[in-house]
This record gives C-alpha cells, structure tokens and sequence, in this order.
C-alpha cells in the first residue's frame, strides 16, 4: 500500500540526536515496542494522540528538553511525493 500522505517520521533522528534507543522510549513511555518501533521505521498508518503524548513528554522527560515538540515526532513534509 502506497502512501499518498505528505507526513514524514523524524523520531527515529530525534532518537539518534538524544541517544535514546527505541526499547528504552517503549519501556520509558508504557507504549507498546511494535507501535514504537513501526514509527521508527515508517511503518506505522497512525498514531493516537494519547500514544503522540506519552512519546513527547518521555522525550522530554528523558532529555530534560522542554521544547520537545511533536515536530520531533513527525512533520508535514510537501515536497514528499
């Protein structure tokens, strides 16, 4: 199945940025490893917004960045074919 949305997933860089790997985001935020995992890899067809919201404030948490946004998470991305 082709997708025709134009949003892109950047977790996996906002991980590598913070070096937090994808089992200690799952454990840390009480989201399920494939769910995290299928972010990581651009597998996911969608995300909750309670999942959006246990990824970012364990983002922050564990980095201590507030300004850790859902932009770290995704982005609407036009240029995407």
């Amino acid at each position: 199945m082709e997708n025709n949305h134009k949003i892109k997933l950047v977790l996996k860089d906002t991980l590598k940025k913070h070096s937090i790997s994808g089992n200690k985001l799952s454990v840390e935020s009480k989201v399920r490893s494939n769910t995290v995992y299928d972010l990581l890899n651009g597998k996911a067809p969608s995300i909750t917004f309670e999942t959006l919201t246990a990824i970012v404030s364990t983002l922050r948490e564990l980095t201590g960045d507030d300004s850790i946004n859902v932009t770290d998470v995704f982005v609407y991305d036009d240029k995407k074919k």
